[in-house]
């Protein structure tokens, strides 16, 4: 039962396509088999692709190490003119000691 109604709906459609292709233009067809070709090619690099980032999703699972970053003992808020963390100011203008830039960190591969 199952196969007969698939041979019948394969005749269907190939005597519609027929019927289609019979009376469109010769530049149409040639549309449609660039359109049907180009899916064609696309659909191996497609596979390629779906593999290696489903290769590489795996690698990525591992945990990142911890950050640590040693650096000095003032931190960026501690850095203002009539905060400075010594007993006294090495030059006598204030304006030589620029409070430094927000920094900014980012970590390479996340989003």
């Amino acid at each position: 039962m199952i196969k007969g109604l698939s041979w019948s709906v394969s005749v269907f459609f190939g005597v519609l396509a027929l019927g289609v292709v019979v009376r469109l233009g010769g530049e149409a067809l040639a549309v449609i088999m660039g359109v049907l070709l180009g899916v064609m090619a696309i659909i191996p690099f497609g596979l390629i692709l779906l593999a290696a980032t489903k290769s590489n999703s795996r690698t990525q699972e591992r945990s990142a190490p911890p950050v640590v970053i040693l650096g000095g003992g003032i931190s960026p808020g501690e850095y203002h003119r009539n905060s400075f963390p010594y007993q006294y100011q090495p030059w006598s203008e204030p304006d030589y000691l620029p409070m430094p830039p927000e920094r900014e960190f980012h970590i390479v591969g996340e989003n």
